[in-house]
């Protein structure tokens, strides 16, 4: 009898220690604080700059936090102290290391430091944030939340005409035509534009009661419309247009093939057209039209630029006025303004960089099948690199590469468990399949049921 009141209190005691079976889960007060931190300074960028301080160095700073943080002893990844800071300090080492050598001087380029030390480290805090459902269900609603207050001064931007941070002299060279292009405290119009973007399948998918699903969904189109680019908000409706479709999502989400058939196709359509039909020539003066051309001349040097220099130029400076494009006033230097990821990766790393933007596409789709609102949100993201150059940015590039980690990290997962979970309908699959343990950041461990003996094996 004593034996079996053992083991009765014994199996009651680890079933009080084990943690609570309902996937509820908690983060830390330094991830709450951390994570809309480096989000608002992906959004307001300049403000850091114009403040005196180093954009790309608080960034880092903060991805850093994020890794210390979520490997260590309260940490998703691990329990033994110290291996976050361990990581981090081998992560930045390396990386620096690595910029010294490629930039021949113990002060690294700004171009060494952004790919070998903030992305690097932005794709592990990444990882380490997707090990939780907590952390990926807090930096959904975090990047929904800032993208959608964003778009609020951008619109009285717009209407007004003026710069609300004291911008003014910056703020009338981005005007076009007449009409004032809104950029709070981004980068650039059309990376504000970009961010709000890449916001919309987080504020759809996250957001329960429809009638404010709906308002943040259209204050962010809205805030894209404002920035002035087109690209972004031809984009963002798709995408409104694709989550809104019932069922559409979650066929794209079960024939990725399909998908991944049709970005194959995509390429080979532009590889024609900049081999065979455009040329590295604009002949308008008109700003808008001017645009346009101008992408499709930077398309036109992309075959030659991968066939002359297949390995590319490295990642130190591009060599300048190799690749000129010819304009009715003057001649420019592709280098000085590079409107495509596609191209300024083939012209650092030719054929590698090529295949590189094409595996985060693969990454991203494959995503889709165990968070939607994630997977969306990556491949808006690489496809928005048609028309801009996101790793040249440090705000829009560092957060590029964390969802790049949180992906990588989501292909372990079973497919549809998340996304079941996450959106609240039912799903045959999900039912089957064994879903990773859900990691919580501040818990120390993963939360598994609780597995307790019958009466009768008890008693």
């Amino acid at each position: 009898m004593s034996i079996a009141t053992g083991l009765a209190g014994r199996t009651r005691s680890s079933t009080a220690n084990a943690p609570d079976p309902s996937g509820a889960e908690r983060l830390t007060w330094t991830m709450r604080v951390v994570i809309p931190a480096l989000v608002i300074c992906v959004y307001y960028l300049d403000v850091l700059r114009i403040a005196g301080l180093p954009p790309r160095l608080v960034i880092t700073a903060l991805l850093i936090t994020i890794l210390i943080t979520g490997v260590g002893p309260h940490g998703p990844m691990v329990t033994v102290p110290g291996v976050g800071y361990l990581i981090a300090l081998v992560l930045v080492a390396c990386g620096y290391a690595l910029s010294s050598l490629v930039s021949g001087s113990p002060v690294a380029s700004a171009n060494s430091q952004r790919f070998l030390v903030t992305f690097p480290i932005a794709i592990a805090a990444g990882w380490v944030l997707a090990c939780s459902r907590a952390g990926l269900a807090y930096l959904a609603r975090t990047i929904a939340a800032v993208g959608t207050l964003t778009a609020v001064p951008a619109i009285v931007e717009f209407v007004s005409g003026r710069s609300l941070l004291g911008r003014d002299a910056e703020f009338e060279t981005y005007v076009r035509g007449d009409a004032a292009r809104a950029v709070v405290g981004a980068e650039h119009p059309l990376i504000l534009g970009v961010l709000f973007c890449v916001a919309v399948p987080f504020a759809y998918r996250g957001i329960r009661r429809w009638w404010l699903r709906w308002a943040c969904v259209v204050l962010l189109v809205a805030g894209v419309y404002v920035t002035g680019s087109r690209g972004p908000l031809g984009v963002s409706i798709g995408v409104l247009l694709v989550l809104a479709v019932p069922g559409f999502a979650r066929f794209i989400a079960r024939h990725f093939g399909t998908l991944i058939f049709v970005v194959m196709v995509g390429l080979g359509v532009l590889w024609y057209f900049a081999s065979r039909v455009w040329q590295p020539v604009t002949t308008s003066t008109d700003t808008l039209a001017n645009s346009m051309e101008y992408r499709a001349a930077i398309y036109s040097l992309l075959p030659r630029i991968l066939l002359s220099q297949p390995f590319g130029y490295g990642l130190g400076d591009l060599p300048q006025n190799t690749w000129l494009i010819r304009s009715p006033n003057q001649i420019q230097d592709l280098t000085m303004t590079v409107d495509s990821q596609w191209v300024l990766s083939a012209m650092r790393l030719g054929w590698i960089g090529v295949l590189a933007v094409f595996l985060l596409a693969a990454i991203a789709v494959l995503a889709l099948r165990r968070r939607l609102d994630y997977g969306v949100a990556l491949f808006v993201f690489t496809g928005c690199g048609t028309f801009v150059a996101l790793d040249a940015w440090d705000g829009a590039g560092s957060l590029w590469m964390l969802l790049t980690g949180v992906c990588v990290r989501l292909l372990s997962y079973a497919p549809h468990t998340l996304e079941a979970r996450f959106t609240g309908e039912p799903d045959e699959n999900a039912r089957a399949a064994h879903p990773p343990p859900a990691l919580t950041i501040g818990s120390g461990g993963p939360d598994r049921p609780t597995r307790r003996r019958p009466r009768a094996q008890e008693n």
